[in-house]
């Protein structure tokens, strides 16, 4: 179906009206502020209108989101007052390209689109595996809820307790991630306003132009380090390895621990068995109280950091680079005492304490800074299953911001395509349809280059997904004849098809670079 800014957002609505959006539930008052913005902003017709009132409701969403998952406010009047300066500098570079994306506007359609995707019944056959560890171990503690043995399960279902609320802060991740994730984009346009500075000046005899630069001073590079091995921390819940030396005492157990454990870790997608719980609280009813104290050693819980180099070094290139990703991330650790301050303390990093940190608020964090900082870097999708794989394809294939300066008007035309998305045969397809003749300089087929460069560059073919594939089409029905270019996505294979017909991609998108 079509999808435009006026379906997400009524979706949007639709499912605030039935408490579905976690950080909204229970917040009778705010959601009535945000249905009366959102109510605004679908009435608004000009583009100026537009901007002012997604500014407001910027706020408030972000406000709501970040105070349910901390309710420490600090930083938010320096932030808004970035936000404000940040929307002043769009309007400054507004005419600095042809098809501009709005980034005001931008953040909040990829918001929404991205709830309208996450959530609606078509597409759910996307998110098997999103958030599949933290699902792995809420299933875990129905589990145990169901065999009723503290005498064995009570450390291990008490550190289930102290994690598995991360679950409840889903919805806030992804609306800070998608409502921050292009704040540091400021930075990327520097480059782009000192060239057009470059070709003005020499008509005015000036050729010693000093050009705008910016660096960082030596002394926030310590700060600067820290905030890198910070994004390349994972932190990691695994079974503790129990003291336990002696295999005579464990031989009895074995069976019942195999056939625990296989039911622990069945598929999210399986029901939990009602024989195979009986039979486990028959087994567990029968075990010695030596045997249960064995069994409460062996099921527990180990919290431990590992530090990822190759994501550490990733985003230390993208650092130095000043992408504006990471540079939205590192603004958030700048300006908000709730990420400056994330709460982590521990003497060993292999062994934390889970009991006595915040985990969930810690998790919720640090996925928000690596899912923005991901966004513009060399990240690469094999599964829909995180946050950064969600807000990365919502990125790309959100096209309701992208704004048209038809020259010779001086006018700015509001819809550059319309979006069509849906999900079928275990394929999601995106299609853009060019059908507005009043943009001028407008090419269809340049825009599908640059749009399946990107997805062949965001997607890793080899390992990606078995049963799921991604189409993206580029509809031409501005010329005659009217034309259909596709490419087609899926594990260890793609194509690019014109008119059904076949083209070697990198004679056709002419790079050597595809994998």
């Amino acid at each position: 179906m079509t999808v435009n800014e006026y379906v997400v957002m009524e979706f949007f609505l639709e499912q605030m009206s039935q408490n579905k959006i976690t950080f909204l539930a229970d917040r009778p008052r705010q959601k009535e502020i945000i249905r009366e913005k959102i109510l605004h902003l679908t009435k608004c017709d000009n583009l100026h209108d537009k901007i002012l009132a997604a500014k407001s409701l910027w706020r408030v969403l972000f406000e709501s989101a970040m105070s349910f998952i901390d309710e420490n406010k600090r930083g938010y009047d320096d932030l808004f007052s970035y936000f404000d300066a940040f929307v002043n500098f769009e309007e400054l570079i507004f005419a600095s390209d042809s098809f501009y994306r709005d980034h005001t506007l931008h953040s909040l359609w990829v918001y929404f689109l991205g709830e309208y995707l996450f959530r609606a019944q078509e597409f759910q056959p996307l998110w098997t595996n999103f958030n599949y560890p933290f699902r792995v171990l809420l299933k875990a503690k129905k589990i145990l809820e169901h065999l009723d043995c503290p005498e064995v399960f009570e450390t291990y279902s008490k550190t289930l307790d102290a994690i598995i609320p991360f679950i409840n802060f889903e919805d806030s991740i992804r609306c800070i991630a998608a409502l921050t994730h292009d704040l540091g984009y400021p930075l990327k346009k520097v480059e782009k306003i000192n060239k057009s500075i470059r070709t003005v000046l020499p008509y005015f005899a000036v050729f010693d132009v000093e050009e705008f630069n910016f660096k960082f001073d030596t002394t926030q590079q310590f700060y600067i380090s820290k905030f890198l091995e910070l994004l390349g921390y994972e932190l990691m819940i695994t079974p503790k390895s129990p003291k336990i030396y002696d295999d005579e005492l464990l031989q009895p157990l074995k069976p019942f621990i195999n056939k625990l454990n296989e039911l622990l870790t069945t598929s999210l997608k399986q029901e939990i068995a009602e024989e195979a719980i009986q039979f486990m609280k028959s087994e567990l009813a029968n075990l010695s109280p030596r045997h249960k104290r064995l069994l409460n050693q062996i099921y527990r819980l180990n919290g431990r950091f590992e530090t990822i180099i190759t994501r550490l070094l990733r985003f230390s290139d993208d650092f130095e680079k000043f992408k504006h990703g990471i540079m939205s991330s590192f603004l958030l650790v700048k300006l908000l005492s709730t990420f400056a301050n994330i709460d982590i303390r521990y003497s060993d990093p292999a062994d934390i304490p889970i009991m006595t940190m915040n985990l969930p608020s810690i998790f919720a964090k640090l996925e928000i800074l690596k899912a923005v900082a991901n966004h513009t870097s060399s990240y690469r999708i094999q599964n829909f299953n995180d946050f950064s794989s969600l807000l990365i394809l919502i990125d790309e294939i959100e096209e309701f911001s992208r704004i048209s300066r038809a020259n010779q008007f001086r006018q700015y035309v509001n819809e550059f395509c319309s979006s069509s998305i849906f999900f079928s045969d275990n394929c999601l397809t995106i299609n853009f349809i060019f059908d507005n003749p009043n943009i001028p300089d407008l090419n269809p087929e340049l825009a599908f280059k640059g749009k399946a460069n990107r997805f062949l560059d965001l997607f890793d073919i080899s390992e990606f997904q078995e049963d799921l594939s991604v189409k993206f089409i580029v509809t031409d029905k501005m010329n005659t004849p009217g034309r259909n270019y596709e490419l087609i996505i899926e594990k260890n294979n793609f194509e690019i098809l014109i008119d059904n017909e076949k083209k070697e991609p990198s004679a056709y998108l002419k790079t050597y670079e595809i994998v």
